[in-house]
């Protein structure tokens, strides 16, 4: 059995599980990784200078204090030599009939793997394939849609799961193959929640395999489930109005989120972290407790860099 795995969202989960895909299929004769295809062009192929500013970002950021995340430095060679199959980039809608046969003559596959592709795949592309099966990062029928790991920790579950399912033409409504959870805990808890994880995705990826083999029909989804859209993530990261928000909610939706954006003295900020503060401090501003607080990282740099950053940018 050939499968394509489709990715368009550049992340260490979306990397693992497509490694963790190619290296159970080396293992075995009847299952192959036969092609990946992503609309992350520019993505996949980062220039000089961009590949310069993350690393010269990530060392800064480490130097001051900040969170370490995990760096990966995205290549479509590099994934096609350590997947073992040719990498398609392309800007074509995946579900033309163009490119449903330019990807069919040339890799003859029979199973589609969704590893955060933003696509919504049409009758048409999923009926040539026999199989199509998604991953998901929450426990479906809940947290549906985008950002369900973060909306996970921002509702105060004390787990967050993820999902492989059969894909339908509905978003993240199809039958279930396979769940799992990790928990959340802690304050900070988003980076120790995504890596476990994707540990724990990635470990289920042979199981998975074995029940495509199998041709499982897998299980229909029960009970009332949650959405999240686009608007609806906006609507908890743009704070337009702090002053609204008490210094609780501003630090759930950090926790959650990572990040923040705040308007401040006229500015949006991109705020990783607050403190309380005095109303003439740099970078302060009011909450509805009646206090102030003040941005002491912005994208998980020291607040000076941002002052820095400002007196730079007046004409």
């Amino acid at each position: 059995m050939r499968a394509v795995i489709f990715t368009d969202i550049v992340t260490a989960t979306s990397v693992d599980l497509s490694l963790a895909t190619a290296a159970a299929a080396k293992e075995r004769p009847d299952f192959e990784v036969c092609g990946f295809v992503s609309r992350a062009g520019d993505e996949w192929a980062p220039t000089s200078k961009k590949l310069a500013s993350i690393f010269a970002r990530s060392a800064l950021v480490k130097a001051t204090g900040g969170p370490s995340p995990r760096l990966w430095i995205p290549s479509g060679d590099r994934l096609a030599k350590r997947v073992g199959a040719p990498v398609i980039l392309t800007d074509k809608n995946v579900n033309s009939p163009e490119f449903i046969d330019e990807l069919h003559n040339r890799f003859q596959p029979d199973v589609l793997l969704s590893f955060f592709a933003t696509s919504i795949f049409k009758p048409a592309l999923l009926d040539s394939f026999a199989q199509a099966v998604n991953y998901h990062d929450a426990l479906l029928p809940h947290y549906a849609g985008l950002v369900a790991t973060e909306q996970s920790i921002y509702h105060n579950e004390s787990e967050s799961g993820f999902t492989f399912h059969r894909i339908t033409p509905e978003i993240d409504d199809g039958p279930i193959l396979l769940q799992g959870s990790v928990p959340i805990e802690g304050d900070n808890p988003r980076a120790r929640v995504y890596k476990a994880k994707v540990k724990a995705s990635a470990a289920a990826i042979p199981e998975v395999i074995d029940m495509i083999l199998r041709n499982e029909p897998g299980t229909p989804q029960t009970g009332e489930g949650s959405y999240y859209s686009q608007a609806d993530y906006n609507a908890l990261v743009q704070v337009d109005r702090p002053e609204e928000l008490t210094i609780a909610e501003l630090r759930r939706r950090l926790r959650a989120f990572g990040e923040i954006k705040v308007q401040i003295d006229g500015a949006a900020e991109h705020v990783t972290a607050i403190a309380p503060a005095e109303p003439d401090a740099p970078l302060a501003f009011p909450t509805a407790d009646g206090t102030f607080v003040r941005a002491t990282r912005i994208t998980n740099l020291p607040a000076p860099f941002a002052r820095i950053r400002r007196r730079l940018r007046r004409p």
